[in-house]
């Protein structure tokens, strides 16, 4: 072995048996968790304590559904506390954390969980009218949440109180998936609906259904009048029944109730009303000339009454009528009524005026005292030989080759 093979060998084991530079080359910080607890309180405070073989400079990363915030060591010794910020100990769930060094990371989860104290009720309910009968039904969802707004652990009970008449009933939900939710059915009568909750001691605002009638059955119509004479003047008053629904409850007040007339020579006529306590009435003026009537009523498309007839009588039977003026004024009365007495003032007059079966002019007018008078114009009626023909009341009389000058 030659001195330059032998000074190599010699500073090799130097090298590689230093244990100061083998040591300071491999040998890591150890850092270890001593916080054990993981599940806590909303509200509690929450610190996060690791051991570390030599101080170093760390930083903890907490992630919650809030979001994320960075947080510095309050210490810099061999112990690395980090205290959790308020904002994140107050959020139920699931709170992440990962410590990061510059060689290495350490990471784990903590839970917390709501508060057992209920800070307040938030009740949502719909719809607000049902009806009656026992098939509708609203629903109440409950919200029991804590002081920091953490809905409360399932489970919890939650009171929910129904009133109805002389009738108070309670039923314990209990809180699924954040909410806690109650089906009310209606009722057989309708009526007003009171509805509450209580949870943990607190208790929410009353709240109100409406438990309408249901849909109107079939129900009957009368007609009352001063008499039965066609005068054009009088009022025929029609009224329904108490109208029910299936229940025997009285439909809602407003109920939109329609009377359809038909005439002896089928034309139609038309009134309405709104239900009262369930009795809708309504009007219709007499006609003019005898008639007779079938009158039935009708809440469209849910339910009909009962068919009335109902005559009137002709309430005058002749009249008279005079031509003076050289035929340029027709007077046509008096009209006298069932008790001989002058008809009330609107009785309506037609005057029709022909020349050689050709219609020249129709004129209407309303009665005023019993008489009616027509003025023929120059302008509009030459001179000339003209049949005039009067109708009132359903009579006609006619009267041919009247002088016209």
């Amino acid at each position: 072995m030659t001195f330059k093979h032998i000074y190599i060998f010699f500073f090799l084991m130097v090298v590689f048996n230093n244990p100061s530079e083998n040591n300071n080359s491999t040998t890591q910080n150890s850092i270890v968790l001593k916080t054990s607890k993981t599940a806590f309180v909303a509200g509690a405070s929450i610190f996060l304590e690791f051991s570390v073989s030599k101080p170093i400079e760390a930083n903890l990363i907490c992630t919650n559904s809030y979001g994320t915030t960075v947080i510095k060591s309050q210490t810099e010794t061999s112990i690395l506390l980090f205290k959790i910020p308020e904002l994140f100990c107050s959020k139920s769930g699931i709170l992440n954390w990962e410590l990061l060094t510059d060689t290495s990371t350490l990471n784990g989860q903590l839970y917390i969980s709501p508060s057992d104290l209920a800070s307040s009720i938030e009740n949502y309910i719909g719809p607000p009218s049902i009806e009656a009968g026992g098939a509708d039904f609203a629903m109440l969802v409950s919200i029991p949440t804590d002081p920091f707004d953490n809905p409360l652990t399932d489970g919890t009970s939650v009171q929910c109180s129904e009133q109805f008449l002389s009738t108070i009933t309670t039923e314990s939900i209990e809180v699924r998936n954040m909410i806690a939710y109650n089906t009310i059915y209606s009722k057989q009568e309708s009526g007003r609906l009171l509805v509450a909750s209580e949870c943990l001691g607190l208790n929410s605002k009353e709240h109100t259904i409406m438990v309408s009638p249901a849909i109107p059955s079939q129900f009957t119509i009368q007609a009352d009048r001063p008499h039965d004479f066609a005068d054009g003047n009088q009022i025929t008053s029609f009224e329904t029944s108490v109208i029910k629904d299936k229940n025997n409850n009285v439909v809602s007040d407003g109920t939109y109730v329609q009377f359809y007339i038909e005439t002896h020579d089928h034309r139609m006529l038309q009134t309405s009303g709104l239900t009262v306590n369930g009795i809708a009435k309504a009007q219709m003026i007499h006609p003019d000339r005898q008639s007779s009537w079938i009158v039935k009523a009708f809440i469209e498309g849910i339910a009909d009454s009962n068919e009335i007839r109902l005559k009137y009588q002709p309430v005058i039977s002749d009249f008279q009528f005079s031509v003076s003026n050289n035929g340029r004024t027709v007077t046509v009365g008096p009209f006298k009524s069932f008790m001989n007495q002058l008809i009330p003032d609107g009785l309506e007059v037609t005057l029709r005026l022909s020349l050689n079966n050709t219609s020249i002019l129709q004129e209407l007018k309303a009665s005023k005292d019993g008489y009616v008078s027509f003025t023929l114009q120059e302008d509009i009626v030459p001179k000339d030989y003209y049949d005039i023909e009067i109708e009132a009341a359903g009579i006609k009389k006619q009267v041919t080759h009247v002088s016209v000058w």
